[in-house]
């Protein structure tokens, strides 16, 4: 499946969506600070057409087990204006890796991954640090992707941004990731290393109304630090009615770049 291209304008807009304003998708000096050319796209906007092709691809086949994985690692960056495409390898049913190229050059941006799970992984509760109720309209997604939990999923995406992030980018106010950065070593930048979504088959099929009033709970943790930054895990459950119907583990890496 070729992609639309990703272009300036799709960064901006996902911005506006998301309250992600991370230079390294606008400017191209933090861009080369992570060891990109030129600013790259979203790696949460990325990822919505994969999510799509995924959910067309097994929302209407039999399926063993009560949960669907995505796994997605982000291999390099993604880039604009390149000519991209999606495939998919092997024919099991319950199973299956694909990843995102480029069509022109062959380069590999992402891993990814489809298979059925009995549970899910859980966070120890002392680390859920937020919970709310979230109302949605049909107006809160203006992105061509139909299915609800690629939806609600960014929405919840949205809410955490708001809490950790208020300002959209790391440094720019107090946020959760404050006590980790050292003061007068250059500017934090945060990257998109890795992304788990955990999706009941129950909602396979639902369209965005059916989350409407969802429980998002997020939890913030470090993993690891080292010399050269510090790797977090932020997780968001989307719970309805009770049930849990999704969860979604990212894992950050947090970075300071040389300059000022």
């Amino acid at each position: 499946m070729e992609l639309p291209q990703f272009t300036a304008a799709d960064v901006r807009r996902w911005a506006a969506f998301s309250g992600d304003w991370n230079p390294i998708h606008f400017d191209r000096r933090a861009a080369n600070a992570v060891g990109a050319e030129e600013p790259f796209a979203h790696g949460m906007f990325v990822m919505l057409p994969l999510k799509q092709s995924t959910t067309n691809l097994i929302k209407d086949r039999p399926r063993l087990a009560e949960w669907i994985q995505l796994d997605y690692r982000f291999r390099l960056p993604t880039p604009l204006g390149r000519r991209l495409e999606f495939v998919w390898a092997g024919q099991a049913s319950n199973s299956r890796r694909a990843e995102l190229k480029g069509i022109d050059n062959g380069v590999e941006y992402i891993l990814a991954s489809m298979t059925e799970a009995d549970r899910i992984p859980t966070a120890p509760a002392e680390l859920c640090v937020h919970t709310m109720t979230c109302p949605i309209s049909p107006d809160d997604w203006a992105f061509p992707y139909d299915a609800g939990w690629i939806a609600a999923e960014a929405i919840a995406f949205r809410q955490a941004m708001k809490f950790y992030l208020p300002g959209g980018m790391i440094g720019d106010v107090s946020s959760a990731f404050d006590e980790y950065i050292s003061a007068g070593v250059g500017k934090p930048l945060l990257m998109h290393a890795r992304h788990t979504s955990y999706i009941s088959n129950e909602v396979l099929d639902k369209d965005i109304m059916f989350f409407d009033m969802m429980e998002i709970k997020h939890c913030l943790r470090r993993t690891r630090s080292d010399a050269s930054g510090s790797q977090f895990s932020l997780d968001i459950t989307i719970s309805h009615d009770g049930r849990e119907l999704l969860k979604s583990t990212l894992g950050l890496f947090v970075r300071q770049s040389g300059g000022g």
